[in-house]
């Protein structure tokens, strides 16, 4: 359904504005030139966020959440979107304009009262959800909608148009997505509780709070605010409604394509002003958004911290403690002493609350309902590898496509027997069992190491241990051995020495003919980063695997400690720090490189120069993160596989059966007390969004080999 501007004439009674000689009156006004859509599921910041980028004068929000709520069709909702992305000619037009507007629920009239109000009007958008919910049997906890039919009233927007009717909306219009989420998935779920539970939300407290029921909130003064019993079964139902609206959230922003920023509730809390404004800049508000102001209309319902306003905070530590969401509770809110402060709370508990047990079983997130990961990048050729490559005034489409055409080409010279597979290993994460797979199906080095006879290259080109580069160590004598016979046939046009870190060091011509220098090997591998200059039109078939980086981090430090042991010389991954033999996890942590996997995808001066990481440095890890053919993640060894065998024609993929390195899973979340978490998440912060969206991309990459 497509609507013009100039869509009918106002009514004879209307005062809006006048008839006569409007066009003369008033002059014409053009499209908004940029439009934008505020994507949600609830209780992220949202409504304030949209609120403080209407308060731009350059930016036109008809209203609050217009499209979620029963009885809109899907034609009016069309109309709407056409509508709001295209202002009115003249004042003639206007009255026509506005009714299409008012079709939808909550619209802010004041805003539509007169065409004058759209001077200088540049920027549109509103808010909506753009996903539906297949609506359940209601549950039997009055307010609760977890799941039920008060939740499928709550995601409406979308109802009636298919994803790609949404999709065509969003592209005729050129829409830029602003995504808002919250990582902390235990506080979104008792936000859902509160807001439907207990009737308190940032709406009640505009008008003053409504009465709760006494037998469900136990009224206990704490800086001038309440403290509430959380029935535990009832928080469990949220904690799952949560991650499947976000999963419905995501897949709904990916199905898209459009171009999408994602605005964390966390960061959004910090900082509203430097987040908005930094949504701002995305979507086109002249000035970088300095004129925002603060929202004045929406504000957070009840304190941050948890302790603050639950009670049974310790029953809620007990039944979480071994689960997905216990690491979401605010530290310190635990006592370290469970058994007694349990058992006062199982006694305080209503007696119609499950056991701690049952709860326990309960609560971990069926797969089905797991959240999905983030967006992707629209654009993801990085400036400094378009000019390494020759291609620096490529447009970015042009050199997107240039590279896949690239990729295609290597990826079938693989699959034909004479291409390579460049593996860039990430430490810890899987590199070691794939590199015993790779011997099964292609030509990779397998040579003992240098004086380390018990070792072998581990799919390293055995030239790279010959000696260490000046970068990462301090030995100038090459060690003059003689070769493998496999090692033989292969010459040197160049001296990279690196060790397993060589990649780092190859310049950007030695990495385009990187595979004549190693033939016969169709397959070699590196640790360490890359070159601070990546080309993009080398002949490789790029691959890597990813891992949790909390799970990766605690591995990597049991390795150091093994390595401490067995090459006391050299036990720090790519010589990148140096720590005491004997260092502690938390003193091993204030000197290895934070952030690891972004340091690695940024380049060599990243990881050795240990300057602070930034959030341009996840953006070109990302980018770069799309030079791969395949993206593999160590927790998703089927797919993973799956993917090797689709690209490569791989043909022995038992994963289980070719597991090698250490045999032990680290697992950070069961291993680790609290505090050791918060380490470990403080040094991480970047590569726990670069796992998230890797994972995104392995997603993507499956669709795309028809794998999904």
């Amino acid at each position: 359904m497509s609507h013009t501007t100039g869509r009918g004439q106002p009514s004879r009674s209307s005062s809006l504005e006048p008839t006569t000689s409007a066009g003369a009156a008033h002059p014409r006004r053009q499209p908004p030139r940029h439009k934008f859509v505020v994507a949600f599921s609830g209780h992220q910041g949202s409504s304030a966020l949209a609120d403080m980028l209407a308060t731009d004068p350059s930016v036109f929000v008809p209203g609050f959440e217009p499209l979620d709520f029963p009885g809109i069709t899907a034609a009016q909702k069309t109309a709407f979107i056409d509508a709001a992305f295209t202002f009115p000619r003249n004042a003639a037009a206007f009255i026509s304009w506005r009714q299409e507007l008012m079709q939808a629920k909550r619209v802010d009239r004041s805003k539509l009262t007169t065409f004058s109000q759209l001077a200088g009007k540049t920027v549109a958008g509103f808010k909506m959800r753009p996903y539906t919910l297949a609506s359940s049997s209601s549950n039997s906890s009055g307010n609760s909608s977890a799941g039920g039919s008060t939740g499928s009233r709550m995601h409406t927007a979308a109802s009636g148009l298919s994803p790609s009717e949404i999709k065509a909306l969003l592209d005729k219009y050129d829409v830029s997505l602003i995504v808002t989420l919250r990582r902390n998935r235990l506080k979104e779920a008792l936000s859902w509780y509160k807001a439907r539970e207990l009737g308190i939300n940032q709406f009640q407290l505009q008008r003053g709070g409504r009465r709760m029921q006494t037998a469900t909130v136990d009224n206990v003064s704490l800086g001038g605010g309440i403290k509430v019993h959380i029935d535990i079964g009832k928080l469990r139902r949220w904690l799952q409604y949560t991650d499947v609206v976000n999963a419905a959230l995501r897949q709904a922003v990916a199905d898209s394509g459009r171009p999408a920023l994602t605005v964390w509730y966390e960061d959004f809390l910090e900082d509203p002003l430097g987040q908005a404004r930094r949504a701002a800049t995305f979507i086109g508000v002249p000035h970088g958004g300095r004129r925002l102001r603060a929202s004045s209309k929406f504000s957070k319902a009840g304190p941050d911290a948890i302790s603050d306003w639950v009670v049974n905070v310790q029953e809620l530590c007990n039944v979480l403690r071994d689960g997905p969401y216990y690491k979401h509770l605010d530290s310190g809110a635990c006592d370290t002493n469970t058994s007694e402060s349990g058992a006062a709370d199982a006694h305080s508990a209503p007696a119609n609350d499950q056991s701690a047990d049952r709860l326990l079983s309960a609560l971990p997130v069926p797969a089905a309902a797991a959240p999905r990961p983030q967006l992707l990048l629209s654009n993801w050729c990085a400036p400094q590898d378009k000019a390494a490559t020759g291609w620096a005034n490529l447009p970015d489409a042009a050199c997107m496509q240039r590279f896949q055409a690239v990729q295609t080409a290597a990826v079938a010279a693989v699959t034909n027997g004479h291409g390579t597979v460049l593996f860039k290993h990430v430490h810890k994460a899987g590199g070691s069992t794939l590199c015993k797979m790779a011997h099964k199906n292609m030509v990779a080095e397998s040579a003992p190491l240098p004086q380390r006879k018990e070792w072998d290259t581990n799919c390293v080109p055995y030239e790279a241990f010959l000696g260490p580069h000046p970068a990462v160590g301090s030995g100038a004598a090459s060690i003059l051995q003689p070769r493998p016979a496999a090692a033989v046939t292969r010459s040197l046009k160049a001296r990279w020495l690196g060790g397993a870190c060589w990649l780092a060091f190859l310049t950007t011509a030695q990495l385009r003919a990187l595979p004549h220098h190693f033939r016969p090997l169709t397959f070699v591998a590196s640790e360490g980063p890359l070159p601070d200059a990546v080309p993009l039109d080398a002949p490789l078939a790029w691959v890597t695997m990813l891992r949790h980086p909390l799970d990766r981090l605690l591995s990597s430090y049991r390795w150091w400690q093994f390595m401490m042991q067995a090459m006391p010389s050299a036990p720090a991954e790519c010589r990148a720090y140096s720590a005491p033999a004997n260092a502690t996890l938390e003193q091993w942590l204030k000197v290895v490189p934070d952030n690891w996997m972004t340091r690695e995808l940024v380049g060599r001066s990243a990881l050795y120069q240990q300057r602070p990481v930034t959030d341009a440095d996840l953006l070109l890890a990302q980018q770069r993160l799309h030079y791969f053919a395949a993206v593999l993640l160590l927790e998703e060894p089927a797919s993973s596989m799956a993917l090797i065998r689709q690209l490569f024609g791989w043909q022995h993929t038992d994963w289980d059966g070719a597991r090698a390195g250490s045999r032990h899973s680290s697992n950070a979340t069961s291993e680790l007390d609290r505090q050791g978490l918060q380490l470990l998440e403080h040094r991480n912060q970047f590569d726990l969004r670069l796992y998230r969206y890797a994972q995104a991309l392995h997603s993507a990459q499956l669709l795309r080999a028809g794998l999904g």
